[in-house]
């Protein structure tokens, strides 16, 4: 693969910058892939390069029969601004794009990068949205009784009751969760922001450590077992009519919960590994008193009574 891949940019590179600009996009995106994963960027991780493999799909499905001196700005503009993600997604696909038309214009293969100073329209300022107190409490239901989803419990109750990134649970080593002193470490080479923190196991993640210790923090088939959880509770999935999840509603549940009982920014900003600033900005939304005193005090359902 990277031997092949490495030919291809040699004979590339042999053409004039004519010949270079009638390359497909679809061709070129698999060069640009198979450069990050060459090795010559090996610092990369692997969620970065998940990212790039999921960019460079979408990128082959828009545009993949064009020449990639056809890919227009207005075509780029069009295609994020009608995109039904949030603001955040919509960045996100800006910077993904760009990054692709960056590297086709300083291998020679194109003239620039259609989504440069791209505008996205605002949103209104508001906090993130949550997941529903129903909704919590449902999955969570769900994944102790059915034994099918049983292998979620230890990841919802970590994003739900200590707001961990998903990364951060994905790689999180179990020896970190030391329940005799109450703490998770987050070692900085499993987190976005590259710094170390503890996080607090507080009461109520306590109680669904001790009752699961034997399930896994991550299994191997989460991301449809996760689907089929969130299905289960009414969230639409390819065309099937349902709620809309909620990007990062997991944490972001965490993070209003908490700073609705406790109300110190600065601690909360420790827990979740942000700035002061950001959990200002990000979790000011007004959650009635019952709703905050109902959620912290959920707890794992008896155990099943011996036939």
């Amino acid at each position: 693969m990277i031997e092949s891949a490495l030919e291809r940019l040699e004979i590339e590179a042999s053409q004039d910058d004519t010949d270079k600009a009638k390359t497909t996009v679809a061709a070129l995106v698999d060069l640009w892939i198979d450069e990050k994963q060459s090795g010559k960027f090996s610092n990369l991780r692997e969620v970065t390069k998940r990212e790039i493999r999921s960019t460079g799909k979408l990128i082959k499905k828009l545009w993949g029969e064009l020449q990639v001196n056809a890919v227009t700005k207005q075509q780029v503009q069009e295609f994020i601004g009608n995109h039904p993600g949030r603001l955040v997604t919509k960045r996100n696909n800006r910077v993904r794009i760009g990054g692709f038309f960056n590297w086709c214009s300083e291998n020679g293969y194109g003239n620039e990068n259609p989504a440069k100073n791209i505008k996205i329209d605002t949103e209104d300022s508001k906090s993130p949205e949550t997941v529903s107190l129903a909704d919590v409490t449902a999955m969570l239901v769900i994944a102790q009784s059915d034994p099918r989803y049983r292998p979620l419990i230890k990841y919802l109750a970590l994003g739900f009751f200590a707001g961990l990134r998903p990364d951060e649970i994905r790689r999180l080593p179990k020896e970190n969760i030391n329940l005799s002193t109450g703490q998770i470490f987050i070692a900085k080479e499993i987190t976005k922001t590259k710094t170390e923190r503890f996080v607090t196991i507080n009461e109520t993640l306590l109680a669904f450590l001790n009752a699961f210790p034997d399930e896994p923090i991550y299994h191997p088939n989460f991301i449809k077992l996760f689907k089929g959880i969130r299905q289960k509770i009414g969230y639409g999935f390819n065309g099937i009519d349902g709620k809309h999840w909620i990007p990062d509603g997991i944490r972001h549940t965490f993070g209003s919960m908490w700073k609705a009982k406790h109300k110190n920014i600065y601690e909360l900003a420790h827990e979740m590994g942000n700035s002061p600033e950001v959990i200002n900005k990000h979790y000011g939304r007004a959650i009635p008193a019952q709703e905050v005193e109902e959620f912290w005090a959920i707890r794992p359902l008896p155990p099943a009574p011996v036939q």
